[in-house]
């Protein structure tokens, strides 16, 4: 965590930066190779969820990207009126098969970028507007981004 404000991330900012670090290792081939496709890969995903999550300021949410914690990161938290939440973004290619969409496994609730829209305007109110944007403004300073405008 940072102790300054630092600029606004975006999302995918820190796989996208690794990606890109391990660029020239992938013209060694095998191992190499497949590990920058993945990073690339989840930059793309982490990127497109978050394009998702913006869209949804509209409705009063507000989204934070790509939160480092040193040996890790939360790729979003959104907070508005239907509370607060981290979403992690997988991108695998293929099928994932699971039994119903959304399916719930040990508190997590998991479903495809696709409905992210759909479950965020489905949320109850928790709490009013002005509550979440303190909360947001709040979250912001703790991890040492600006708010967004």
């Amino acid at each position: 965590m940072s102790t300054g404000s630092e600029p606004r991330r975006v999302a995918g900012q820190h796989v996208r930066a690794e990606a890109r670090r391990r660029g020239w290792l992938r013209f060694l081939g095998g191992r190499f190779k497949r590990d920058h496709g993945a990073w690339a890969q989840g930059a793309e995903g982490e990127e497109v969820v978050g394009q998702i999550l913006e869209s949804l300021v509209a409705d009063g949410w507000q989204v934070i990207h790509d939160v480092s914690f040193g040996r890790g990161n939360i790729d979003h938290i959104v907070v508005g009126p239907g509370g607060l939440y981290t979403v992690e973004t997988k991108s695998r290619r293929g099928r994932i098969l699971i039994d119903k969409v959304p399916a719930k496994r040990r508190g997590v609730t998991i479903l495809p970028a696709r409905m992210l829209t759909w479950y965020f305007s489905r949320r109850r109110p928790e709490m009013s507007v002005e509550e979440a944007d303190a909360i947001y403004d709040r979250l912001c300073l703790a991890v040492g981004q600006p708010p967004s405008p």
